[in-house]
């Protein structure tokens, strides 16, 4: 039997035509003002009210690991699933991501979504990329626009977010050429936003220098509707707006990190895990300096997770609940003591890390990080 073309293959075999007809498409014309607004103003077409636009490029940018995937994977499941984001009214619709890398473990986040929203409404409305597209290449691009144009007319729907994750294992030329930058944000443009009024989602490392901006040139993000810094503190990930084009700047926003039991072992029998998101209260990161942020509460912090993750391992290997975890306050200060904090001062970080609101002491002498208090449940 002959094996079934990549469709990402098939499609850019059909580049050379489907840039002939964007460029038909986008000829160059002006129009009146009295014929733009012949149909009176519009107001904002909100794919999620507040905070992304229909018809837009937005940005997530962040440093590694810091959470930028599982907010755009929350984003695109409550799109494909017409859920609120958070509170936040979405227009649903169909949703194609992009994946450069790691497309089992997004695999597992999207289930765990599922899992944890009684949901499986995202099963036919969200398609997944089989390998990264270099978009700097309008030969590529045009590919990814005929793949997607192939899911829609099998299936009948119309794409409303396409998430390209990430920026550097989607470009394929040079981050910080204005050349190549600028070819980027056109195919985006022309062969992924304009002819289905989508919203394109891009996810983008920080700078290396430069924590508050997506690294490379500088013409991406001139180019953006919206763009948003993802940061994370612990198991909580805040979002905060960078910039909004059309509309006013959007609160932020934040989310605690949730453990969700997947449908599968490893070969030890131990359930595999994921995180979704849950809202919680937004607190603006503390100044270098401030109470809970010195080296001692740093380890000792530390020392707790570590405990708490070693507890939850000896509970699912005695097939009892992980979720029941607790470590005790006396054997967390002895742990400390092990790892280098002076006796003296453990008091004194036990009582800063309280103040500072880090961890919840609980009945019977249990301590746990604050962000886990009743996560698990």
């Amino acid at each position: 039997m002959t094996a079934k073309p990549n469709i990402l293959d098939v499609a850019a075999a059909n580049a050379d035509r489907t840039s002939e007809n964007h460029a038909a498409h986008r000829q160059f014309a002006f129009h009146s003002l009295g014929e733009l607004t012949a149909g009176g103003l519009q107001p904002i077409d909100w794919l999620v009210r507040d905070y992304f636009e229909s018809d837009s490029i937005a940005a997530l940018v962040g440093d590694p690991a810091c959470g930028k995937t599982f907010v755009a994977i929350d984003l695109a499941c409550c799109i494909a699933s017409g859920n609120e984001w958070h509170g936040h009214k979405v227009k649903r619709g169909t949703v194609f991501y992009i994946a450069g890398e790691g497309r089992n473990g997004i695999i597992r986040r999207l289930t765990a979504w599922k899992i944890r929203h009684d949901d499986s409404g995202i099963d036919e409305r969200l398609f997944i990329s089989s390998r990264a597209a270099h978009l700097c290449s309008a030969a590529e691009a045009a590919g990814v626009a005929n793949a997607v144009d192939e899911m829609v007319e099998q299936t009948g729907t119309v794409p409303q977010l396409i998430v390209v994750d990430t920026l550097a294992r989607n470009f394929g030329g040079d981050e910080n050429g204005t050349e190549d930058m600028g070819s980027f944000v056109s195919n985006l443009d022309a062969f992924l936003r304009e002819k289905y009024r989508a919203t394109v989602l891009v996810v983008h490392h920080t700078g290396k220098a430069d924590k508050t901006q997506g690294r490379g040139s500088s013409a991406f993000r001139a180019a953006l509707d919206a763009e948003y810094s993802v940061a994370r503190n612990d198991r909580v990930i805040q979002v905060e707006t960078k910039k909004m084009k059309d509309a006013r700047e959007p609160d932020p926003i934040a989310f605690r990190m949730c453990s969700v039991e997947l449908p599968v072992c490893d070969e030890e029998g131990v359930p595999a895990t994921s995180v979704i998101l849950d809202a919680t209260d937004y607190t603006p990161p503390q100044a270098p300096g401030k109470a809970g942020r010195g080296k001692h509460q740093t380890l000792a912090m530390q020392t707790l997770r570590d405990m708490l993750a070693d507890r939850r391992v000896t509970l699912t290997r005695s097939k009892l609940s992980p979720h029941t975890a607790r470590v005790a306050m006396n054997d967390w200060r002895h742990s400390m003591v092990d790892r280098g904090i002076d006796r003296r001062r453990v008091g004194e970080v036990i009582d800063s890390l309280k103040t500072s609101g880090l961890i919840e002491v609980q009945v019977g002498g249990f301590v746990l990080p604050t962000d886990e208090a009743g996560t698990f449940e």
